[in-house]
């Protein structure tokens, strides 16, 4: 074989490499804008929901519906997203004046969850303390120990200045604190 064959041969087999890479790149290219166009309408569906949750509030006997938008709304924010953590606290608070113990602490700690996983360890600590209210008035003492225990842990981290170390503790200390009103 000559030289100009082989560089002929090499010359198409790169050619024909090229045009098999070209749609994956494509493909990938239009994946990304599909995840990035989900990611908006996502935004978009959350700020509604919390809307019309929030257009509920006027209305007691709706709450336990606001409750539930705020909780779709929250699930729709990526865990990056602050607003899922109020979309949450929001839901919790609501089921709370609702009598609606169980889910209110359940929705609290998820929210308390949610705050700490994007290093917002104050509203972490508060959040796993709001919980600990709503256990101490289910009377489940072993679950108010672990909340507290858990807000007691982030009230030790080296992230804290020590005006916010002094309030979780004080609220630590103070196991009948109130859990704020729901409404802004």
């Amino acid at each position: 074989m000559s030289t100009n064959q082989l560089a002929r041969r090499l010359a198409a087999g790169a050619f024909f490499a090229t045009l098999s890479f070209v749609p994956s790149v494509a493909f990938a290219q239009q994946a990304s804008i599909g995840v990035a166009g989900q990611a908006v309408t996502n935004a978009v569906r959350a700020d509604a929901l919390t809307e019309k949750a929030r257009a509920l509030y006027d209305n007691p006997k709706r709450w336990s519906e606001a409750a539930a938008l705020h909780r779709k709304a929250a699930e729709l924010r990526p865990a990056s997203d602050p607003r899922g953590v109020e979309d949450l606290v929001m839901a919790g608070r609501l089921l709370y004046y609702l009598e609606q113990l169980t889910p209110a602490r359940m929705t609290m700690i998820e929210a308390a969850d949610r705050a700490l996983a994007t290093g917002e360890v104050v509203r972490a600590a508060n959040l796993y303390l709001d919980a600990a209210v709503i256990a101490r008035r289910q009377a489940l003492e072993g679950k108010v120990q672990e909340l507290t225990s858990r807000a007691e842990l982030l009230a030790s981290s080296t992230h804290l200045d020590q005006r916010d170390r002094s309030a979780i503790l004080r609220r630590v200390a103070n196991r009948e604190s109130v859990i704020a009103d729901p409404l802004p």
